[in-house]
C-alpha cells in the first residue's frame, strides 16, 4: 500500500509538472500569434500604400502628358486674327481631346494646374505668356478652359444613345463611328465651344468696355476653324474605340465610358 501511496504521488507530481509547463508555454504561443498578425498587419499596409501610390501614378501621369502637350501647343504660334487681340492657335484642340480622353476630374486638374503654372510667371501661355495673359483681354478664353473641358468630358461619358453595339460587319462599323463621332463633335461644340465662348467674350467686354454683342461678332471668325477642331478630336476619339469593338473584343461602349 505504501509503494502504491507513493507511486500515486509521483504520478501527481509529474502530471502538474506537465501541466505547469503546458500552461508556461501559452504565453509564448500567444506571443508568436500576435507577431504573426503584425507581420500580416505590415504586410497588407504596405501592398496597400504600393496600390494606393500605383493608382495615384496612373491618374498623374496623363494629367502630366496632356499639361506637356498643352504648353507645346500654345508655344506653337498663333494667327492672328483682324478685329480682334486672340489669335487662332492649337490649345483649343488639346483641350478638346483631354476632354474626351481622361475624366472630368482630371480634366479640372489638368486645367488647374496650366492656369497655376502661368499665374506662377512660367510662359506656358500662346506667344510665351504668363501671369500678363490672365489679366489681359484674352484672359477669358483662358479661364473658361476649366469649365469647358469639365463639361465635355462630363458629356462625353453620358451618350444620349446607344451606339453601335454589336457591329460586327463593315457597315455597322461606318455607322458606329460616324456616330460616336458626331456625339464627341456635339459634345466640344457645346463645352469648348459654346462655354469658351461665352467665358471668353464676357471677359474681353468686360476689360475692354467695347460691348458684347461687338466682341461676340468678331469671336465668329473662330467659329468654322474650332468646329474643325471638335470634328478633328473626335474623330481621333471615336475611330480606335469603334475599330476594337469591330474586332470582338470586351469593348461595349464607348471609349470614355471604359475609364
Amino acid at each position: 500500500r505504501v509503494e502504491k501511496m507513493a507511486g500515486k504521488r509521483m504520478m501527481t507530481m509529474l502530471t502538474g509538472r506537465t501541466r505547469k509547463g503546458s500552461d508556461g508555454d501559452r504565453p509564448t504561443r500567444a506571443s508568436d500569434a500576435g507577431e504573426g498578425s503584425g507581420a500580416k498587419v505590415l504586410a497588407g499596409t504596405r501592398r496597400l500604400a504600393t496600390t494606393s501610390v500605383a493608382g495615384i501614378l496612373r491618374q498623374a501621369l496623363p494629367v502630366l502628358a496632356m499639361l506637356v502637350v498643352l504648353v507645346l501647343a500654345a508655344n506653337a504660334g498663333e494667327i492672328p486674327v483682324p478685329g480682334t487681340p486672340v489669335g487662332i492657335t492649337l490649345q483649343t484642340l488639346v483641350v478638346m481631346l483631354s476632354a474626351l480622353l481622361i475624366g472630368p476630374g482630371e480634366c479640372a486638374a489638368l486645367m488647374a494646374s496650366y492656369l497655376v503654372l502661368g499665374a506662377a510667371g512660367f510662359p506656358v501661355f500662346a506667344g510665351g505668356g504668363s501671369t500678363a495673359s490672365l489679366v489681359g483681354p484674352s484672359a477669358g478664353f483662358l479661364y473658361g478652359f476649366l469649365p469647358a473641358a469639365v463639361i465635355t468630358s462630363w458629356m462625353s461619358r453620358r451618350p444620349a444613345w446607344t451606339v453601335g453595339r454589336g457591329a460586327r460587319t463593315t457597315s455597322g462599323w461606318m455607322m458606329q463611328v460616324g456616330l460616336r463621332v458626331l456625339w464627341y463633335s456635339l459634345c466640344c461644340v457645346v463645352g469648348c465651344i459654346a462655354v469658351e465662348y461665352l467665358c471668353g467674350i464676357l471677359v474681353q467686354s468686360v476689360m475692354t468696355g467695347v460691348p458684347a454683342s461687338v466682341v461676340a461678332t468678331a469671336s465668329l471668325a473662330f467659329v468654322p476653324g474650332d468646329l474643325l477642331k471638335a470634328l478633328a478630336a473626335a474623330a481621333v476619339v471615336a475611330v480606335p474605340g469603334a475599330r476594337l469593338h469591330l474586332e470582338g473584343s470586351t469593348y461595349t461602349g464607348f471609349p470614355s465610358e471604359t475609364r
